[in-house]
């Protein structure tokens, strides 16, 4: 996570304020009004790059230890 506040702040943003969101309906027992509801179709895996990345990286480090030994 610390990642994505570094490399791209405006969706670290919009992340914070959506779990900040949610926790605030489920304190007050509300549901969030269905015309705000995200439509699959639109629906972006945000976070997969920096996941992708993180693999490639974890991947690498192995390799080099193995090389190193």
């Amino acid at each position: 996570m610390r990642r994505l506040r570094i490399s791209e702040p405006e969706i670290w943003d919009e992340r914070s304020f959506r779990i900040s969101r949610a926790i605030n309906f489920d304190i007050k027992k509300m549901y969030l009004p269905k015309e705000e509801w995200l439509e699959f179709e639109t629906d972006v895996p945000y976070l997969q790059p920096f996941l992708a990345e993180i693999e490639r990286e974890q991947t690498e480090e192995q390799h080099w230890k193995k090389v190193l030994g």
